[in-house]
């Protein structure tokens, strides 16, 4: 009969003991992986600009806290990822909308998140907020004088809408002044345009309040009242301002006066 030593009945159980061990080992060391990937901090993306025509950078950057080393960062362009070993990324307003498979004037969506490695495991931070970068042709901007009376004409690119929002500003502000919507008649050019009207007291005004002397306008693309288009080229009103100077100034100018002292010279 065959018959087991007591030190192989040992063997036995301290190898069983060993691979329980190992197992245990195993399984704690997934719980770690998992317990520390769940707890990376959110990625953040930051981007440059949020209005870009195609020919333009933007600049994205997919950002962790200093404390956490990072081994790789996704990007994701409206579903697509594109994986990098630098977290930040330059696209061109071609680019994005090729890779989200769009025409202009278009809205696309970007996230991020980076990767952390822990030996042969890379642990996923969660998604950062979605950030939405706008991509259309600038509209064109004029400005007319009617006696007291300033007429600006916002023209628009022929893609877009009727009823599209149009706003108005001034100098460097990012707040608009005036907005106002397309009129249901077109241009000569046959592109729809916004109107905006101001009295010169007013533009006087508004003026007075911001450093550059200038004013632009932009369209909001396809019926979304949050997302604007790239502003239109700046258009000069420093004349306005020095005419009104000048005008101030004559007008305070006091005439020296003859004085008459009654005396004469015999």
């Amino acid at each position: 009969m065959f018959s087991i030593s007591s030190e192989e009945i040992q063997t036995v159980y301290v190898y069983i003991f060993i691979m329980a061990g190992c197992m245990l080992f195993v399984i704690l060391l997934c719980f770690c992986h998992e317990a520390q990937a769940k707890v990376l901090p959110q990625a953040k993306l930051t981007v440059n600009y949020q209005a870009i025509t195609e020919t333009d950078l933007v600049t994205f950057s997919c950002q962790a806290p200093l404390s956490v080393s990072v081994h790789q960062c996704y990007f994701y362009v409206a579903g697509n990822d594109t994986r990098l070993l630098s977290c930040m990324k330059t696209f061109t307003g071609t680019e994005l909308l090729w890779t989200s498979d769009q025409s202009q004037p278009a809205v696309v969506e970007v996230k991020c998140f980076y990767t952390v490695k822990y030996g042969d495991v890379n642990s996923q931070s969660p998604h950062s907020d979605i950030s939405y970068i706008s991509v259309g042709p600038k509209p064109q901007m004029n400005v007319h004088q009617f006696e007291e009376q300033y007429v600006f004409i916002c023209s628009l690119p022929g893609s877009v809408k009727y009823d599209t929002a149009c706003s108005l500003y001034f100098g460097e502000s990012s707040v608009s002044t005036i907005t106002t919507t397309t009129w249901k008649n077109k241009n000569e050019n046959n592109e729809l345009f916004c109107q905006f009207s101001a009295s010169e007291d007013n533009l006087l005004r508004w003026l007075h309040l911001v450093q550059l002397k200038v004013a632009s306008c932009d369209y909001k693309l396809k019926g979304d009242r949050t997302i604007s288009s790239p502003q239109s080229d700046p258009y000069n009103l420093t004349d306005v301002v020095v005419a009104d100077e000048n005008e101030s100034t004559k007008i305070n100018i006091i005439q020296p006066s003859t004085m008459n002292t009654g005396m004469s010279v015999k």
